[in-house]
């Protein structure tokens, strides 16, 4: 049997999200609705195998928007990898109903720690579906207190910044994040206990903040 619902009760998503290895606490229905987000929590079901869509719900005068809640981590969430095989086949149940309910556009991310058959699948759905597309690169640096201008001109090689400069003329954003580390204390946190839950282990063994922010 197949079917596709939205999961209302808190207890019962928490239940099918805590039942996935993959999961991470932006998963959790207290993290979704943190700051009064509007969500649509969505099951799609076969058999044993269940996919959890946690989508927030954006309104812009009369454009809808569903979304991820976090893009680095927080995706599509499979209960098992038997689940993952049935990505596509999801994904074309979602998008008829989010058009059913109103929904111009969806987002969707493609966490880089979950296993590479999910990877592979979602990214070729969404280019089948002709998604446009967004790759977000993050390097961080130690500042030890030391101004962007100054690690600028010191860390990085000549070639290395005019690289930037030309990326820059192409369209690519580049530029500083100010006081991220809270942000990548958790991003890091949040993909090694999803590692540990899948019985995975980093690319980098040893060292494993390398396997994340590198």
């Amino acid at each position: 049997m197949t079917r596709l619902f939205v999961e209302k009760n808190r207890r019962a998503w928490n239940l099918a999200v805590e039942a996935s290895r993959y999961a991470v606490l932006h998963h959790k229905y207290e993290a979704l609705t943190f700051g009064g987000n509007k969500i649509l929590p969505l099951i799609f079901e076969k058999g044993d195998s269940r996919l959890l869509f946690p989508f927030i719900i954006e309104d812009l005068y009369s454009f809808k928007q569903a979304t991820v809640p976090v893009y680095d981590y927080a995706s599509v969430l499979p209960n098992g990898p038997e689940a993952i095989a049935l990505i596509p086949e999801a994904i074309d149940h979602v998008i008829y109903f989010l058009k059913d309910v109103g929904v111009d556009l969806l987002t969707i991310g493609v966490p880089f720690f979950l296993p590479e058959a999910y990877v592979r699948l979602l990214s070729k759905v969404l280019q089948k579906e002709n998604a446009s597309k967004q790759e977000i690169f993050v390097h961080a640096i130690s500042t030890q207190e030391r101004p962007f201008e100054e690690i600028w001109m010191n860390e990085f090689s000549k070639h290395a910044r005019n690289r930037a400069r030309k990326a820059e003329k192409e369209g690519v954003s580049v530029r500083e994040i100010e006081a991220f580390e809270n942000w990548i204390s958790d991003m890091h946190l949040c993909n090694m206990s999803s590692f540990y839950r899948q019985k995975r282990y980093p690319r980098y063994p040893h060292s494993e903040k390398d396997a994340f922010l590198g």
